[in-house]
Parts: structure tokens; C-alpha cells; sequence
């Protein structure tokens, strides 16, 4: 369900669907993979420290997963977003 509502881009209801599986599922082998979506839901909405905070933690609790190294790519992205936020909205 949360992919489905990622791919349409009602990123609240995204947010809440990763939040309930990570919940109910911390242990699951594909649990890195929501913690990054999670993070990318948080970036979408522009809740840039957020999203900083929630890449970290793939960073730091699966290390050695892909995951973990797209989310130092994406972590990087909002960090530059939220410094850089002003110029993004005069797109």
C-alpha cells in the first residue's frame, strides 16, 4: 500500500503506510528499503531535516546495504535543498 500511494504521490498517506509497515515489520528483510522510501516521502514534502534524520538512520542501522548508499546520496540532496530552499521556489 505505501508503494501505491508513493507512485501517486499522496505523500501523506505514503508516510503513514511506511511509518505502520516499519512498525509492525522492523525486523523484515526489505526493511531497509522502507526506511529509505520513508526518508524520500519526508524529502518530497520538503521536511528537509527530517528526511536528513531519517537517512541517517539507514546510514546507521544497515551499513553495508544499498540502501544505505543511495541514502548518503539522497541525504546530501535535502541537506543542499534545505540550505538552498529560497531559490528552489523561484523555479
Amino acid at each position: 500500500m505505501a508503494g501505491f500511494h508513493y507512485q501517486e504521490k499522496d505523500w501523506p498517506k505514503a508516510l503513514v503506510a511506511y511509518q505502520d509497515a516499519l512498525k509492525k515489520h522492523p525486523d523484515a528483510k526489505d526493511s531497509p528499503w522502507g526506511m529509505y522510501q520513508l526518508a524520500n516521502v519526508l524529502r518530497r514534502q520538503a521536511k528537509y531535516e527530517d528526511a536528513v534524520e531519517a537517512y541517517e538512520a539507514v546510514i546507521k542501522e544497515h551499513p553495508q546495504s544499498y540502501w544505505a548508499e543511495q541514502a548518503k546520496w539522497n541525504k546530501e540532496d535535502a541537506i543542499w535543498r534545505a540550505n538552498n530552499e529560497n531559490l528552489l521556489r523561484l523555479k
